[in-house]
């Protein structure tokens, strides 16, 4: 019944009504109808009981906010961050909802949902739709919660979209008899609960898979105050790495294009520049002028971006960084790998931590970042080293993706699932 959203090319209220229109025109399943929203609901706004007035809070009264809806762990909702009293309850037109009741957050933003397992009331941001007799309050979750890309198309608004309780009335979903209503929402509910487990246990093993380079990191690197390894030694990273003097200003040139790499360019997860701008020379920021070549690492000195490093690939070779990245340029004493895996060790962006000074602009200079001392084998250690780091580290870059798979297409499973029940194949 359900057509995806992303394949709905238009956007905004023309898009919602097309959207419902080619709803319609599909053949529902014996015995549903389509109802509107006012038919079978009574919806009720919310409203604010006076910030100021300190008796009007504290109370024992719960009383919703969109932020409270969005971070429900499940669909029931059962307090709230802030609670009103008695008074602030009968200083203004509050109305108080009953347990079964399903609480929609109509702006900032539209979407959130929960089914009130206690009486409550809510705030502006909210409306809420208290079941009739005809339509069961699980089953109404599950109908709008599928009609959620629907509703935000609706919205509008000059500070931000709003979806009216006229436009809620009058908005329609299919509707089966009541009993078949409460088998589906049954299912539902269980199918939910089993793409939660699910979820909960894939993220779990992404989580795993991005402590890993940590842990592989930590096995070569020792800890402050650990003994070196024999052969090993204590060097500053200035004595192994050349003094960066490439630079050159793109304004100079203004109508050549070149790349440029600012903080923005670097994934601080994965370590690595996952997208170059192409500027022209006339739009080149101030910051454009520190060229790079291939193997060369580059690390970000600014807070809270010290964990922004990455090694430049061959095709940035003689391309421009900005100037909010150190650049380490690896002499013959040190294997550029074996350099890349230290300022991705935990102990190296310590350091950086602890040298960063400025209220406004925090942040460590060059000459901070090449007196921090790295621990340096020989160098066929080095290439030992670096080689087993970077399979381990690609291994996990595979793990990673199969893992984000994972998680992507479990995702994908809610919706996937309300629309096959509301094509009538539960």
């Amino acid at each position: 019944m359900t057509t995806p959203a992303k394949d709905f090319p238009m956007i905004g209220k023309a898009a919602a009504k097309s959207f419902q229109a080619l709803e319609k025109s599909r053949e529902l399943p014996k015995g549903w109808r389509w109802v509107k929203l006012g038919e079978v609901c009574e919806i009720v706004s919310g409203t604010t009981p006076k910030s100021a007035v300190s008796q009007y809070w504290n109370g024992e009264i719960v009383w919703i906010t969109p932020t409270d809806l969005g971070k429900l762990d499940d669909r029931y909702v059962t307090n709230s961050d802030r609670r009103i009293s008695k008074d602030g309850y009968g200083s203004c037109n509050l109305t108080m909802v009953p347990v079964g009741s399903v609480v929609l957050s109509s702006r900032a933003p539209i979407g959130h949902l929960g089914i009130a397992a206690v009486p409550l009331c809510t705030n502006q941001g909210c409306k809420t739709f208290v079941p009739g007799a005809k339509v069961d309050s699980e089953f109404l979750y599950h109908a709008l919660k599928r009609s959620v890309w629907e509703l935000q198309q609706m919205g509008s608004g000059a500070t931000f979209a709003e979806v009216s309780k006229t436009q809620l009335e009058g908005f329609e979903i299919p509707l089966p008899p009541l009993p078949e209503q409460k088998r589906i929402a049954a299912i539902l509910n269980e199918q939910m609960a089993a793409v939660e487990r699910a979820r909960k246990a894939a993220e779990e093993r992404l989580a795993a898979v991005n402590d890993l380079p940590s842990a592989y990191l930590r096995a070569v690197f020792p800890a402050p105050g650990q003994p070196l390894l024999e052969g090993w030694r204590w060097v500053k990273l200035g004595e192994v790495c050349e003094k960066h003097t490439g630079v050159r200003d793109p304004r100079t040139d203004p109508d050549r294009e070149f790349r440029y790499i600012d903080i923005s360019s670097v994934d601080s997860t994965r370590k690595r520049i996952v997208e170059a701008k192409t500027l022209l020379g006339k739009d080149a920021p101030s910051r454009a002028r520190q060229v790079i070549l291939e193997n060369d690492v580059i690390v970000a000195t600014t807070r809270p971006n010290l964990n922004a490093v990455a090694i430049v690939p061959p095709e940035l070779n003689n391309h421009i960084c900005s100037t909010g990245f150190c650049v380490l340029r690896a002499t013959d004493r040190i294997v550029p790998d074996f350099l890349f895996a230290f300022v991705r060790h935990e102990s190296f962006v310590k350091a950086l931590s602890d040298l960063v000074k400025g209220a406004l602009y925090p942040a460590v200079n060059d000459k901070q970042v090449k007196a921090v001392t790295i621990p340096l084998p020989p160098l066929p250690e080095q290439k030992r080293i670096a080689a087993i780091l970077n399979e381990q580290m690609a291994a996990v870059e595979r793990a990673r993706k199969a893992a984000e798979g994972e998680l992507e297409a479990i995702n994908t499973l809610p919706a996937a699932l309300l629309r096959r029940a509301f094509n009538g194949g539960l």
